[in-house]
């Protein structure tokens, strides 16, 4: 009786693991004929399951109706991963840096505001770009803030490198009336 049971588990563990590979190398295939496969296996789990409790060895008993819960939580897990409703493929987002908030770039327009000078402005922007990313259009509201084209390319350059939306980048242009400081902010930013 106890080599027919072991035998018989070792067939049940066998082809439960035949069943298993078969139904990954199917999965993209019929997912009725996967589900099948899963209700024979767990058919066959309950049929060890009674053999086992014929056993008149208690040890051998516990041992088997252990490994008997590991293939049936293996086989829910199967299924639950070959379940119907499978989640789509997607990439995984893309996260980066949060551009400074509205309330804190409103701040830091202030803070520039209150300098009399290009050179002023451009040390406020530089401290705030420490610790601060920023959009595109953050960038051009702050360029306006500068009187000539020289203080604009400087201060576009400086937070060039602290962009969330680089790919905007070719906006800032607009905000440059010549196409030498267009070509001096070019060579600044390495484009």
């Amino acid at each position: 009786m106890r080599v027919f049971f072991i035998t018989t588990f070792m067939a049940t563990i066998a082809f439960g693991a035949f069943s298993t590979a078969k139904a990954q190398d199917r999965l993209c295939g019929d997912r009725a004929q996967i589900q099948q496969i899963l209700t024979e296996c767990r058919e066959a789990v309950a049929e060890l399951k009674g053999m086992n409790a014929a056993n008149p060895n208690t040890r051998a008993r516990q041992q088997n109706a252990l490994k008997i819960r590991i293939i049936r939580r293996q086989l829910r897990l199967l299924r639950a991963e070959l379940s119907m409703n499978p989640e789509p493929e997607t990439a995984p987002a893309v996260t980066g840096p949060e551009s400074m908030s509205n309330q804190s770039f409103t701040n830091l327009l202030q803070a520039v505001g209150g300098e009399g000078f290009a050179k002023g402005k451009l040390r406020v922007i530089r401290d705030a770009a420490g610790g601060n990313f920023f959009t595109v259009l953050q960038l051009r509201t702050l360029m306006r803030k500068f009187s000539f084209a020289d203080g604009k390319v400087k201060a576009a350059a400086a937070l060039h490198p602290r962009l969330v939306d680089p790919g905007n980048f070719f906006q800032v242009y607009q905000e440059l009336s010549f196409d030498s400081d267009k070509k001096k902010l070019r060579k600044l930013v390495g484009k």
